[in-house]
Formats: C-alpha cells, structure tokens, sequence
C-alpha cells in the first residue's frame, strides 16, 4: 500500500563528463531531475553552450511542428487514431537518429514546406476573391455596357453598381428620369421580387452630374459596390474570365498538392523521427541548463526509486574518478514525487488512481485496495456473461495481436479483466445475452448448463441481491475506515487513529449487527456484542470529536453533533443499490430486445427471422455500448466518491524522470533498432 521509497541524489560532475552522465541518466530512465531554481532566465536571453545548443533544438523543434503538420495533411493515405495507436512503433537507437540528424539539410526542407504552403495560400485567398467577385458580376450578368464605366470611367463618362432597397425603385427611377434624363442610363434588376428587399442597380452618367447623382444614390440608401479597377469587359466577358482564371487556380493547385504529397511520402517518417531525437535532446540539455555550475564543476540532483540506485551507481561508474555522489533520504518539508508500483493484476488500474489524483508521497496508494473491487463492481453493473465473452474476446485479441504500450494497454488490460469478472457475474445471475437461452427454441438445450452456476436471479428476486450489494458496499466502507486507521498508526497518530476512525468502525460494525439480528440474519447472541460496540463507538465519538474546541460546553455539543455523521455513511451505503440498478436495467434492456426480435421472428413470414436476426445484433451492439459506458462511469464513481474519501489523500505529483520521451520512434539500445522504416 505504500509508495516506491525516493531518494534524492546529488552528484558534483566534472565539466568534462556532465553531458555524457545526463546522457547516460537519460538512458536509464529512472531519475527526476530537480532544478536549482536560482535563475528563472528563459533559454532566449541565456548565454553559453549550453543554451545556445538548447535554443537551437526548440528552434528545431518548432520547424519540425510545422513541417510534419503540413506533411500529415498532404499523406497519402490518411491514418486514423486508432490504427496510429495499434501499430508498433519503429525501433531507432541514438547513433542513427544522431546520424539522420547529421546528414539531413532540414532547413532547406522547412524553406521549401513553407514556399509550398504560401502558394497554397495565396491561391487560396484569390480562389476566394474570385468567388466573392464571380457572386457580384453574376447579378449584373445582363448588363451590357462594358464594366469599364463603372470602374474607371471615360473621360466624360462614369457609373457605379451597387444595391438599393426594392421599395426605393420607383423614387430613384422617377428622379434619375427628371435629374439625369438623356445624359444617363438606369439598370435595376430584382432576382424574386416576393423574397429580396434589395434590387441589384447600375448607373450610367456624365460625369459632370456626379453630385447630382451622388446626391440622389444618398436619398434612396443607395450602396455603392467597389469593382477591381483592371475589369474593362462586360460582366458576362468578365465571368468567363474568371471562370479560366479559377480553373488555372485548380490546375496549379493539383500540381501543388502531387508535389506536396511525393514530399510527404520522401519526408514524413524522418520528419518524424528528427522530432522525437531533437525532443530528446532539448530535455537533455534542459536538464544541464538548469544544473549550477562553477568554471569547472557541475552540480546535478535528482530523485531516484531506492531500488534503481545500485543500476544508476553502476552506469555512473566510468565517471567515479571525475565525479562525487551523495545519497539522501528526502527531508522534511520536500515535495518529493510518487512513484506507484502495483502487482501486475492491479497496475493497469494505476492510471484510474491518477485520474483522481495522485497519492501523497509517504502516503497510501490506493491502487491495490482498489483494483478487486473496481473488477467485482464493473461485473456486477454489467452482468451479462454473453457481453463479457464478447468483450474478452475483442480485447483479448487485441492485446494479442498489436504490440499498444503505454496508458492504452493498461486500460485494454483492466476492461479486460472486467470482462471475465462480467462472465462469472453473468453466470451466477443467469445472464446470458438476457435471457436468449429461454427466448429462442433452438437454444433450450443449453439451459441446463446455465441453472448449474445460477446463484442468485436479480429480476425474480432482486431484494436479495440489493441486500448483498449494500452488505458488499458497507464493507468497502468500513476497508476503507480501516485502511485510514492503520494509516494513522503508521505515521504514530494514535488519537487519529483510535478516535476518529475506530470510533466510527466500531458504531456502524455495531448498528450494522444490531440490524442484521433485528431482522433475523444474524444470531440473537450476537445482540450483546452489537449494542456494546455501537454504544462504545457513540462514547468514543462523543469524548473525542470536540477536542480542538474550546470550553467544555462546546466540546460535548461538538461530540454530541458528530454522531449526525451517521447519516452520511448511511447514504455513502446506500449509493451501491446502483450495482442491483445498472445490472437490472442492462438485463431489461436485453429482455426487450430479445421479446421484439422472438415477435418478428414469429410474426413476420419468410423473412421474419432474417429481420429478427438483424434486430438482435444491432440491439445488443447498442445495449453492449451503453451498458459498458454505465458501468465504467457507475463503477468508478463508487471508488472515487464513497471509497476513497474514507482514506485517501491526492496532494502528490506523480514521478517523472528524464528519459526518452518519443511520439512517433521507439529508442533502443545500439544493435536492437532491427524494426526501422
């Protein structure tokens, strides 16, 4: 239950050797580098090798984000997330990625990708405005005076183009007419006069009118549409260049995207490559950036699982005749990091812990204590032992068949394990896809090998079974109690330990007892022994929850009021009826399925057991996928909300060393990268 034990190590390195002994910690992957925090200068304004190496790799890193963004969107042949995430991963060790780095000219590759990308965008910018313009000159298309009046004019001439309200038509008509008369020409033109409110106008004059018509366009609300000073044809000439223009746009545009998918193909994979090795190195050199250092000496720190120290002594052992080791316990006052170890069955539950928060260093991991319950709980939510073989099977196979590492994999591993103990709940209940064995016929046969593991039946009888759900969750509660008070006696908080959590286990052991026997499940003699543990439990509460209060008075209404808390347990208890809710609605939902598909199968003639057929997988697809969601959520929950708030303090930060830290390259050791692109 408790944490991996932390270190902290602190090494004085000569200059000579610092970086091949990061290099070297890098390797191992088991220390958690600690700054000196001395200097908050950022790497931009620092000075020396060490930054500039630092600035060259985050300037390195930032052309790598861009190149393999626009690389990804021109990829022959899209790779979605989850093929991403179940195919292994090339193996690469650093003496290649060194090399690959060596002999790439990437910066001419970044200056060429972004040549490429401003193309793009500067086709697609006038592609855009030739859309906006084509959607202008398409309203004027009828207009067969040459655009030329109405962009720059003649000598003695202008027009303008441009939209008016419809109900201003016969005002600006009527007033041109007596304004402008001979010495112009008005064109109006309204697409559908019962939906637009705006007439499309043209307006052709001397320009020696200007004013006067300026005038005039302002009484009827005119607005003016500005038109590129180089159209010179009629609107319909004008849209037909436009239309050659696009198509040349698209052309060029094709030929654009063939040369930026060949790159692609050419340069995605050592793209990505270069990205996860300058990564690497930017931590490396991250980690010497924030080292003190005198002219010739280097001070490194970093916490280090006690159990790694003889492999960290052994890797640093070149170095000892150029270097000083001092090993210590972490001290008072230090946030040391947490590191969760766990047996294998229960590990993969450890990302589940984390989502909560991670456990306090010298603290309780919960992870272990948790795990069986999670398994039980998930299988009882479901509690379909057909939904738990398909579930093993798919999930088997997949952990089988690609090679997922990492968060993924633990989780596959724990709805995995749900899914067998979904098996053996849906066996003790009797569930087998609903109850299919007792809907179809052809099925009866297996009923006998159903009733032989039948325990209990939650739809016949689910008292019974809500009655073995509240005796389960009360017993998660008082673990959970019991968990705290050995806690508190390992840190040697003994009024914590025997008032405050021995206090309540022994009043709800005892109100539970009293319970039991009053309701005839538990033995008569057991009486005794409830009303004195639930009576020393209250007068424990009573003497001790006070204690921090002031004047006598307030210490027994402060004792006196914490038995109130009661209640609480009493609701956390009754939180786990959800176990008996969740596992009867997923079985009433395949009653149904199963009621409707054996009604069209019998009702429907010829085709009705095709019909039913497609009725009952494509139900209990959907009841597979909603049922498992309710029981992650449902199952979760009880951990995080009842479970873990009797015992369990998330104030840590989880352990994280300085390693090889890749996205797209597995880095191996020299001699083991046999699987490269």
């Amino acid at each position: 239950m408790a944490l991996v034990e932390m270190k902290k190590v602190e090494l004085a390195l000569h200059r000579s050797v610092t970086e091949k002994v990061v290099a070297s910690l890098q390797r191992l992957g088991c220390c958690e580098i600690i700054g000196f925090g001395g200097d908050n200068t950022s790497s931009e304004t620092k000075s020396g090798p060490v930054s500039e190496h630092l600035k060259r790799y985050e300037n390195l890193l930032s052309d790598a984000r861009f190149a393999l963004r626009f690389l990804e969107n021109y990829r022959q042949g899209k790779v979605g997330f989850l093929a991403k995430a179940l195919s292994e991963k090339p193996h690469r060790n650093m003496v290649e990625l060194e090399s690959l780095s060596d002999e790439t000219d990437f910066q001419d590759l970044v200056a060429q990708l972004r040549g490429l990308e401003r193309q793009f965008v500067e086709i697609r910018t006038e592609m855009s405005q030739l859309v906006g313009l084509e959607a202008i000159l398409g309203n004027f298309r009828d207009l067969s005076q040459p655009l030329l009046f109405f962009t720059t004019g003649t000598e003695k001439v202008k027009g303008v183009i441009g939209t008016m309200p419809v109900d201003q038509i016969s005002r600006m008509e009527l007033a041109f007419s007596s304004q402008v008369a001979k010495d112009g020409e008005l064109f109006v033109k309204v697409a559908d006069p019962a939906k637009d409110k705006d007439a499309k106008a043209a307006l052709l004059f001397l320009r020696e009118l200007d004013e006067k018509v300026s005038a005039l366009c302002t009484e009827v609300s005119f607005n003016r549409i500005e038109l590129p000073r180089e159209l010179s044809g009629t609107a319909l000439e004008e849209i037909v260049r436009i239309g050659e223009r696009k198509a040349q746009l698209l052309e060029r545009e094709e030929f654009l995207t063939k040369e930026a998918g060949s790159l692609s193909g050419e340069w995605l994979v050592r793209v990505q490559a270069l990205s996860d090795f300058w990564t690497v190195m930017k931590g490396r050199y991250e980690t010497l950036d924030s080292s003190e250092s005198t002219e010739q000496i280097n001070f490194l720190r970093f916490w280090a699982p006690a159990d790694a120290l003889p492999r960290i002594e052994k890797e640093l052992e070149p170095f000892n005749s150029l270097s000083d080791r001092t090993v210590k316990a972490p001290e008072k006052g230090e946030i040391v990091p947490s590191m969760l170890r766990n047996p294998a069955w229960a590990s993969p539950c450890e990302p589940l812990t984390t989502m909560f928060g991670v456990p306090t260093y010298g603290g309780v991991d919960p992870t272990l204590m948790m795990a069986p319950f999670f398994y039980l709980f998930f299988g009882m939510c479901l509690g379909d032992a057909g939904f738990g073989v398909i579930l093993a099977l798919i999930l088997g196979g997949v952990l089988l068949k690609f090679p997922i590492a990492g968060s993924l994999r633990k989780f596959l591993i724990v709805m995995f394990i749900c899914s067998l103990s979904t098996i053996v709940m849906g066996a003790l209940t009797g569930s087998w896809l609903a109850n299919t064995m007792d809907s179809f016929g052809f099925l009866n046969f297996l009923r006998p090998f159903r009733d032989r593991f039948v325990v209990w039946d939650p739809m016949n009888d689910p008292m019974t079974y809500l009655g073995f759900c509240l005796a389960l969750g009360f017993a998660q509660l008082i673990f959970g109690l019991g968990i705290a008070f050995w806690d508190a006696l390992r840190r040697r908080s003994y009024m914590e330990a025997f008032a405050d959590r021995g206090g309540w286990i022994m009043l709800l052991v005892g109100v539970a007892l009293l319970f039991l026997v009053s309701i005839g499940k538990a033995p008569a003699s057991l009486g005794l022994l409830a009303k004195a543990l639930a009576a020393g439990g209250a007068l424990v509460l009573f003497l001790t929850q006070g204690r921090s209060k002031k004047g006598l008075l307030s210490k027994a209404f402060s004792g006196a009021l914490s038995l109130y808390g009661i209640t609480s347990y009493l609701g956390d208890t009754l939180s786990y009826s959800r176990l008996l809710a969740l596992g009867l609605s997923g079985a009433a939902i395949g009653l149904i399925i199963n009621l409707l598909a054996k009604m069209i199968s019998e009702g429907v003639p010829y085709v009705g057991w095709i019909l039913a057929l497609i009725l009952f997988v494509i139900g209990n697809i959907f009841s597979l996928a909603i049922n498992v969601l309710g029981a992650f959520v449902h199952s979760l929950r009880l951990q995080y909300v009842e479970f873990f708030s009797k015992f369990y303090e998330a104030n840590g930060r989880i352990f994280s060393p300085l390693g090889y830290e890749t996205q797209f390259v597995k880095i191996v050791e020299a001699g083991d990268s046999h699987k490269s692109d």
